[in-house]
């Protein structure tokens, strides 16, 4: 049985995106990375940071963040929703 050219480099594609994409996760951001990504001003992730309320890293004296770190944060202030019955 042979298998079709096609489908090997669409496997070959997906490998490689998804190593791409759980690199991605695990590179450190910088405060403006993160600003664009929380969409908050760089005072307010300097006072969550003062504040200890979000996970971060200090790495000769620069702030760094994990994106994963940023998502459970994200779903720790996640509220839910009330259903009215």
């Amino acid at each position: 049985m042979t298998v079709p050219m096609r489908l090997i480099l669409t496997d070959a594609l997906l490998s490689t995106i998804e190593i791409k994409m759980s690199s991605q996760s695990t590179q450190l951001m910088k405060v403006s990375d993160v600003c664009k990504y929380l969409n908050f001003t760089k005072s307010t992730i300097y006072r969550l940071v003062e504040n200890r309320k979000i996970p971060f890293y200090r790495i000769c004296g620069r702030l760094r963040f994990k994106q994963t770190d940023l998502d459970e944060f994200l779903n720790q202030c996640r509220k839910n929703a009330i259903v009215n019955q």
